[in-house]
């Protein structure tokens, strides 16, 4: 049986590799910006960028969730600064030269300007609403509604009333690595054994199993045997192109994979919990993701350097541990060969 080789280490790095990722995928494809519980009031917003584009959540009268560009049609300067998390407020205003929006995008006042304007509202992105997660498309392209990874997570989680749950924590970390990296080592479990010692105590490679839904439009893992007290619930799932619901034994970690930059990408958590749990257990189910995160940067940062030294070679992958790897990078080479 031949081996499905690897994206050549090339694809992971440089300017050319990054535009064309943000090109046929970043930019056209559903991505979560936030959760309603994060604003819950008419006015509040919620700054969300990725990959250079500029996004800004804010609730609406009616209770809804409309998405814009964080940029002013004057002269594009911003509406929030990102040290930020502005709550109630009665309308958006540049920074630059104080034009005004109402909380739905439309234009409000133009202080000064010296002519009267008109359809000069903001930038309004494709926005979907899933269990209190917010979706958008950064480009801002007609999409079907609701997305197809929506409908495959509601399939997976109808037992989770994420939309309820209370929002314990928020938290953000920078990885020197391309965003597929980290993607692709969230897709496996082969690693588990030598990276993550705390998890492998609760969890079996040998039981360890990956199905894949749509063509990797989510992948679920499936973990065998647990310890009684273990803080995983043995269910993890990834959505293209960068969502993870992680689920414990007390609560979610829905985990955002972010493209940033040339080599840089965000990992942005929030942690969920009913109301009903307690401090100890939220405690526990954070300070296991902190240390396998710890971990997992390590390692795929490692992978980076490597991969940037490697040019066009290649890899191969496991037919037994890796169909989530091959999976993710079919839909990423269709979506290359799609420009």
């Amino acid at each position: 049986m031949s081996l499905s080789p690897t994206l050549p280490a090339s694809s992971y790095s440089g300017s050319e590799a990054f535009a064309r990722d943000r090109e046929t995928i970043i930019g056209s494809e559903w991505w979560v910006v936030a959760h309603l519980q994060e604003l819950p009031e008419p006015g509040d917003v919620v700054r969300f960028t990725i990959a250079g584009w500029d996004l800004l959540a804010v609730r609406q009268d009616d209770r809804g969730v409309k998405i814009f560009h964080n940029t002013c049609r004057h002269r594009f300067g911003p509406l929030v600064w990102e040290e930020e998390r502005p709550r109630g407020l009665s309308h958006l205003q540049c920074r630059y030269h104080g034009w005004c929006y109402r909380r739905d995008g439309s234009l409000l006042a133009t202080p000064q300007f010296g002519s009267p304007v008109k359809g000069r509202g903001l930038i309004e992105v494709p926005v979907h609403v899933w269990r209190g997660l917010i979706f958008a498309v950064p480009q801002g392209s007609e999409q079907s509604s609701p997305p197809p990874v929506v409908r495959a997570l509601e399939a997976l989680f109808s037992d989770l009333d994420l939309a309820g749950w209370e929002v314990e924590r928020r938290a953000t970390h920078r990885l020197a690595c391309d965003w597929k990296v980290y993607v692709e080592n969230y897709l496996e479990g082969y690693h588990i054994p030598w990276v993550h010692p705390g998890l492998a105590r609760e969890v079996s490679l040998r039981e360890y199993a990956v199905k894949l839904h749509d063509d990797g439009v989510v992948v679920t893992h499936h973990v065998g045997p647990r310890t009684p007290d273990a803080v995983n619930s043995g269910r993890w799932a990834w959505a293209w192109p960068g969502l993870a619901v992680n689920v414990y034994a007390s609560g979610v970690c829905i985990e955002r994979m972010v493209p940033e930059e040339v080599g840089v990408t965000r990992v942005d958590y929030l942690y969920l919990f009913p109301g009903s749990v307690s401090d100890e257990a939220r405690s526990r189910a954070m300070e296991m993701s902190a240390e396998v995160t710890a971990e997992d940067v390590r390692i795929v940062e490692a992978v980076q350097r490597n991969l940037m030294a490697a040019g066009g070679a290649t890899g191969v992958l496991s037919p037994r541990h890796e169909a989530g790897v091959a999976a993710f990078q079919r839909r990423v080479r269709n979506a290359w060969d799609r420009c």
